[in-house]
């Protein structure tokens, strides 16, 4: 049901809009015939709609509709104008009035008119009401994705692992302070470049193992790579050993989009185990 305020100086017609709205059972419309009493009563913010008579002796309707969009923000407004008053027409839409009606002619007519525009007025308000709720609940959304983000970044560039993402084509994305002092690069050095040729040799030495098909083989088959152990390379040609804890990740369309891999070092473990062999 739409609450309906109706100001007027003319009683007659006051109780036959009235009577023509409820008739109806949408309507719930109270009367006045004071444009400056209603205008400091706190009530009218809980009205859907204004109905608001030109011609009132206490206040015109243009000066009444600025007061409540200064005072009580965009209700719903409906303006009574006389025949003939085109630029009362213009200055009632300028300063914010939904509709306007011309008084005269069939009550009948006149009415069912104005309950029309009624429901256009007051649902039109409540359809950007819900548009704007849900845009401030997207906003809302985004901002708590933005502060995850930055907690995850944060996360990452603080950690006391090697952490870096590369995509599919095996171009390193991310690659935290951690990783940069490890390998010798700084992350304009480094970001942008492909694994292999910065921290992944060629070839393992010892084995002559084929470390460009070891990278092929991880982007082609993720996911039979969560952990995997190869010799890397530093900046300044150091040989270490890290064994990578891989993440595939995936894009919107659900579709293989890289890895972030997190490593540890093993270059003392492997030397120990090198040495005790060879004792």
């Amino acid at each position: 049901m739409f609450s309906v305020l109706y100001v007027d100086d003319e009683p007659n017609l006051l109780d036959l809009g009235r009577l023509f709205l409820e008739k109806s059972g949408e309507f719930r419309v109270t009367t006045s015939t004071s444009a400056r009493e209603e205008l400091s009563s706190p009530s009218i913010r809980s009205f859907d709609l204004i109905l608001f008579d030109y011609q009132m002796p206490d206040m015109d309707g243009i000066t009444f509709l600025k007061a409540v969009r200064e005072q009580h923000g965009d209700i719903p407004f409906i303006l009574f104008t006389g025949r003939g008053r085109e630029e009362v027409v213009i200055d009632a839409i300028n300063n914010g009035a939904d509709f306007y009606l011309q008084k005269g002619g069939d009550a009948r007519s006149q009415f069912a008119e104005l309950a029309h525009k009624i429901r256009q007025a007051v649902r039109r308000k409540q359809a950007e009401l819900l548009l704007r709720e849900q845009y401030e609940k997207l906003a809302q959304s985004e901002q708590r994705i933005r502060e995850s983000e930055a907690k995850y970044r944060e996360l990452v560039e603080h950690a006391n692992s090697i952490i870096l993402q590369w995509d599919k084509t095996g171009t390193i994305t991310v690659f935290n302070e951690f990783a940069q002092r490890f390998f010798g690069y700084t992350r304009e050095e480094i970001i942008g470049k492909s694994v292999m040729g910065t921290i992944v040799p060629a070839t393992e030495s010892g084995s002559d193992r084929d470390l460009h098909l070891m990278i092929d083989n991880i982007i082609r088959h993720p996911g039979d790579h969560l952990i995997n152990e190869n010799e890397n390379i530093t900046r300044n040609g150091t040989r270490v050993w890290i064994r990578w804890q891989n993440k595939i990740r995936w894009n919107e369309k659900e579709e293989f989009d890289g890895l972030l891999s997190i490593g540890t070092d093993l270059t003392e473990h492997r030397r120990a185990e090198q040495a005790l062999q060879e004792s």
